[in-house]
């Protein structure tokens, strides 16, 4: 090798270097910064925690905490709280980011080939400071409220998903062999499903609901699960075995024998299935229900009709 390209390689690994220290210094800095924010706004709130056991439902909201991915969560808050915290969380991020001539993003799935980013939202139910959702009688430390809860979200996750996962992009996130769950199922042992029991257990009893993105309104989205769940609290709905097992390996006949749903594989699989839903609609009310499925029709026509950098590359020369 002559001494030209000798340097030349040289001079590509100086800049390699020099862009991925930046990369994790930057990255560094916004997490310590987040972190900071997060105590300041922890101590300027010191006194909701009280008034979150008595508010009667907490939530926090977490992701899929890959690396440069800081997740926001940790305490628990009444549902219109949290969400004011994780919308002021994605500004402030948002800012940092501009301020040191770099961009963040939310995007439900940014990069091919990497985890994306999920907005997991931990949920439990109080009444007179006590988690409605613990049995310390129970194996798993679960009341027949939380099992029903869950049953309820279950049963209404597809119709949902609109909401909780509200962008084109948000389908290509929820695909197996990554951290985002796919299937309509739950667990206290492993992560592949939608609902993962946390191990905390006595205040701290949770559900984990896994499959929301950040692109989706908090507010909307919180509203929606939560009605879920309490129907099915209210029709005590029977919750389905655990899946115990890595749903990502199973077969397309084990999925069909054990009764595991798939969430929505598109924008447009989760409107239909959104607008047949009364639970889900009367959850959001006509107003919203209308406008949303609207403008996210045009979303998915616009989608559909354009043609992509993948298409070209795939097919310009073979027909």
């Amino acid at each position: 090798m002559d001494k030209k390209w000798m340097a030349a390689i040289a001079v590509l690994i100086g800049i390699l270097t020099y862009l991925f220290i930046g990369f994790a210094h930057h990255s560094s800095k916004m997490s310590s910064i987040v972190k900071e924010l997060q105590g300041h706004l922890g101590k300027w709130n010191e006194t909701l925690l009280h008034r979150a056991h008595q508010a009667g439902t907490q939530s926090s909201l977490l992701g899929d905490g890959r690396e440069g991915s800081p997740a926001s969560g940790g305490r628990v808050w009444n549902p219109h709280r949290i969400c004011w915290r994780g919308q002021t969380f994605k500004l402030v991020v948002k800012k940092i980011a501009r301020q040191h001539g770099l961009h963040a993003t939310f995007m439900p799935k940014p990069l091919y080939g990497v985890s994306g980013s999920g907005m997991h939202c931990h949920q439990s139910l109080f009444k007179d400071n006590v988690n409605a959702f613990y049995d310390e009688s129970d194996t798993l430390g679960l009341s027949k409220e939380a099992r029903h809860y869950m049953a309820g979200i279950l049963k209404h996750a597809r119709a949902f998903a609109a909401v909780t996962n509200p962008t084109v992009n948000s389908y290509k996130r929820l695909v197996p062999g990554y951290e985002a769950p796919c299937y309509v199922a739950w667990s206290s042992s492993n992560r592949s499903p939608m609902i993962r029991i946390p191990a905390s257990r006595g205040l701290s009893t949770r559900v984990e609901v896994r499959n929301p993105d950040p692109a989706a309104n908090p507010y909307l989205a919180l509203a929606v699960m939560l009605r879920a769940g309490l129907d099915g609290i209210k029709n005590e709905l029977a919750l389905v075995a655990p899946v115990d097992r890595n749903i990502y390996v199973m077969s397309e006949e084990e999925l069909i024998e054990e009764g595991i749903p798939s969430l929505p594989s598109d924008l447009k699989e989760a409107l239909n299935e959104m607008i047949k839903s009364e639970v889900i609609s009367d959850a959001l009310g006509e107003h919203a229900r209308t406008h949303l499925y609207e403008l996210k029709e045009i979303e998915w026509d616009m989608y559909r009709t354009q043609v992509h950098e993948w298409e070209r590359d795939h097919y310009l020369r073979l027909y």
